[in-house]
């Protein structure tokens, strides 16, 4: 008699710790696989989700932007206090602004400003924190969308923008027929003798899914079947391969030189094991385990470990004593089954995978609800939002709300914080627009395309031959909480430490009044204060008398830690070029400057304080380095700006425009950090009035490029050497949103396309799930759309978006 497929079931649990081992084999399991999996995710695992105002904008706007931290394991807010770095790019890759923001309770906002001389492109937000340096610059949240040159009045068309080209879109301008097609056996193997599901995906020249026809074919050229590339250019076939046959597909190219673009197929395996799931049922998931009629005499007795997994949780562990059948099927309790992600993993007795699959998890109790009333009060509306749970009781959440006219070609968001905390946190590679998934719950072709999105992009997403060995390198960036001033203090004459002394700190802006003790070498360290940008640390060293006694104070503050390497560069459609004739029409009270050129001694740019930096031209730039020579010549930054460069106030002089200042390589908002910059602290200064091209129309005014010193110097009588007066480079100050100055009145079509009306970054909701608030409306608007996002922090969702009249 023979004996049917054995199965041993272990309770479904969350954590590694709660599994039960009943055997030596079991035991081994959990010693050589469970336990370094659990450690090797032991770490925090921190995302980002970042929810804009808008998903495309003008130039003279402010792209307005609450950041969500998210814990990305436990599917919950990522709640605690940290620096986090916001950055934009313009389409070439130079950083137009970088921002520190203080994230409290897992969120932070800000505003960044979009210049009215900025060119119009595809921009790059990039949003990370520091322990997001241990993981890859590939776990950075990054986010693409269209500048474009400024609202246009009625009839002149859309500026910057070619119709047909979706918000935030970018793609390059390779050749027609540089498609990228793969397949993918589900399981990841092409087994002969059983009916195979086999994805596949087509990425056109654009960077995006391409939907082209094409024919599969068998070795000797007979076709097969008809394939299609559907929604995002994804799609699956069945297949029922052959022992020794191979299988390949062309496709049609479209253009006028057409042509046919041939793919093999994975190549057939005559023995092994399959894995396939049918995840679709509301509370169920099926799970396949099959093999072929040559491969079951050596599988016969064997044991095989089936574990459905994500970021070291274990949901099930099923062991297979494998006997005489080719299918197994396994039926799994959706509510069992981890949030989100799931990855099914298959294996052998040493622990080798041999299978894997993903599938998604939708659990209603991971989705809020909200409901909003609103009655016209003045010019504002007055809202009142309460949020609930999926059983209709009260929510805590953190809420962000944009407000756009309701005829608004602006609200494309391609991604939600519902699809970045369940998919994009697990899904490796670029998903195209992941909101898609889960705009419409029951809908099956979206179903249905998540799942070739799982087959295309989530096979063997773990290295556990790494796992196993525990070999995950010990974090080496630390979570940042403020800022930290350290430093030390000596006797001036000596040279040595001088242990008994004390520090007064003093930042009257930061609301900071402290006293610090020395150590034994006279060092001291303050860690993690809060500092504003643009402000100023004064620090006093004396005795406990008050008296300086010839001491000298040496004290920096740690500087943002941005990363070096700019995000990946947009790529641009060649079907959609950017015009070049937009109109501004937002100044913001600059003028382009008549180019004056000033000719001055050549730079060695490898010997320049400025080598290195990304807005300097040793041909346009003029440079003054301050030497002991001339350090007394100058009572000030702007004293040394008037004698060698003849600028005066914030003008270059001639009629000129503004200049952008630049401080360590990074532009300012405007001049007043001159104001705060001693020249003690500046190791020198270039000026340029021709027109600084590396900041694109930016520039046009020239620059004002400032490089600050590393190290103290000692050039005799200067500032007191108990005092040091540090100018802050920290957090960016919160903005309250103000709408921009739109030429075109409200009733315009091109405002109701592309104006905002309002943005609120904070609108928490209570105890008792409510959220009361205003919102001034321009005369004319008769609708607004509105999108709300956030979460709670047991880590339910929200994404709404709806349409409410005024009135």
């Amino acid at each position: 008699m023979k004996k049917p497929l054995t199965l041993f079931f272990f309770a479904a649990v969350f954590t590694l710790g709660a599994l039960a081992q009943e055997n030596p084999q079991d035991s081994l399991f959990q010693e050589k696989l469970l336990t370094p999996y659990g450690k090797y995710f032991e770490l925090p695992s921190e995302g980002i989700y970042t929810h804009f105002n808008k998903s495309a904008y003008m130039t003279g706007e402010g792209v307005w932007f609450k950041i969500y931290l998210l814990d990305t394991r436990e599917k919950r807010p990522f709640d605690l206090m940290q620096n986090v770095y916001a950055e934009l790019f313009d389409p070439q890759g130079n950083p137009v602004r970088r921002q520190v923001l203080f994230a409290e309770k897992g969120a932070a906002s800000g505003m960044i400003h979009l210049a009215d001389t900025l060119a119009p492109g595809i921009y790059t937000f990039r949003a990370y924190t520091n322990w997001m340096r241990n993981m890859d610059e590939g776990n950075f949240y990054t986010r693409t969308f269209r500048v474009n040159g400024g609202v246009q009045k009625s009839g002149e068309g859309p500026a910057g923008d070619e119709a047909g080209e979706a918000p935030g879109g970018f793609s390059s301008g390779a050749r027609e027929s540089a498609y990228d097609i793969s397949f993918f056996p589900e399981g990841g193997h092409l087994l002969a003798g059983i009916v195979n599901t086999v994805a596949f995906k087509i990425t056109g020249p654009s960077g995006k899914g391409a939907a082209l026809d094409g024919l599969l074919k068998s070795g000797q050229g007979d076709t097969l079947l008809k394939l299609s590339g559907g929604k995002w250019g994804m799609n699956s076939l069945q297949l029922n391969p052959q022992p020794g046959e191979r299988y390949y597909a062309e496709f049609f190219l479209p253009g006028e030189n057409g042509g046919v673009q041939t793919v093999e197929l994975p190549p057939v395996e005559e023995q092994g094991i399959g894995l396939s799931a049918q995840w679709f049922f509301p509370e169920k998931a099926s799970i396949l385990v099959r093999t072929n009629a040559a491969s079951l005499p050596g599988l016969n007795g064997k044991k095989f470990y089936l574990l459905v997994h994500n970021q070291g949780k274990v949901a099930r562990m099923l062991i297979v004593n494998w006997t005489n059948r080719p299918v197994l099927k396994i039926d799994m309790d959706k509510s069992l089954l981890l949030k989100g992600i799931n990855h099914v993993t298959l294996f052998n007795e040493q622990f080798q995978p041999v299978a894997d699959r993903m599938i998604f998890n939708r659990r209603k109790e991971q989705l809020g609800q909200i409901s909003i009333d609103s009655r016209l009060e003045g010019d504002s509306l007055a809202f009142s939002l309460i949020a609930e749970d999926s059983s209709s009781e009260p929510l805590e959440a953190d809420l962000s709300i944009s407000f756009l006219p309701a005829q608004t070609g602006l609200a494309n968001f391609e991604t939600s914080i519902y699809a970045a905390l369940l998919l994009e946190s697990d899904i490796k590679g670029n998903i195209e627009y992941p909101a898609w998934y889960f705009e419409e719950e029951e809908d099956f072709e979206r179903i249905k395309g998540l799942d070739h999105l799982l087959l295309t992009q989530g096979w063997r997403s773990y290295d556990w031959e790494a796992i196993s060995k525990g070999s995950r390198p010990a974090p080496v960036h630390e979570f940042e909480q403020g800022f930290t001033i350290r430093g030390k203090v000596l006797n001036s004459i000596s040279r040595k430490e001088m242990e008994q002394s004390q520090l007064s700190v003093f930042s009257p802006e930061n609301g900071l009044m402290t006293v610090v003790d020395v150590d034994s070498s006279g060092a001291f360290i303050l860690p993690n204060v809060f500092l504003m940008d643009s402000t100023r640390v004064i620090i006093n060293a004396t005795n406990a008398k008050g008296r300086s006694g010839f001491r000298e104070l040496e004290a920096k503050i740690t500087e943002p830690r941005y990363e070096k390497n700019p995000p990946p560069l947009p790529l641009r459609d060649p079907e959609a070029p950017v015009k070049n004739t937009a109109s501004l029409i937002l100044p913001e009270g600059s003028e382009l400057l008549e180019g004056v050129t000033v000719t001055g001694q050549a730079i060695d740019k490898e010997a320049s304080p400025f080598a290195g930096s990304t807005y300097f031209s040793n041909i346009n730039d003029r440079v003054v380095v301050i030497t002991k020579d001339n350090y007394f010549q100058y009572n000030s930054l702007r004293d040394l700006l008037m004698k060698e460069f003849n600028i005066m106030g914030n003008s270059m002089g001639r009629g000129g425009g503004a200049p952008v200042l630049i401080v360590d390589d990074m532009p300012m908002e405007d001049l007043s950090w001159l104001d705060m910059i001693h020249i003690s602290e500046v190791e020198a200064v270039a000026v340029n009035k021709s027109g600084n091209a590396m900041l694109g129309q930016r520039g046009a005014g020239g620059s004002i490029n400032i490089k600050t010193r590393t190290q103290q110097v000692d050039w005799g009588p200067r500032r007191e050497l108990n005092i040091v007066n540090m100018l802050v480079k920290g957090f960016s100050a919160p903005v309250a949103y103000y709408a921009p100055k739109y030429e075109v009145p409200a009733t315009d079509p091109a405002f109701r396309e592309r104006a905002a009306v309002y943005w609120k970054p904070d609108a928490k909701s209570d105890f008792s799930g409510r959220s009361v608030f205003k919102v001034p409306v321009p005369s004319g608007i008769d609708s607004l759309h509105v999108r709300t996002e956030g979460i709670s922090s047991t880590g339910v969702l929200i994404v709404d978006d709806r349409v409410i009249r005024v009135k």
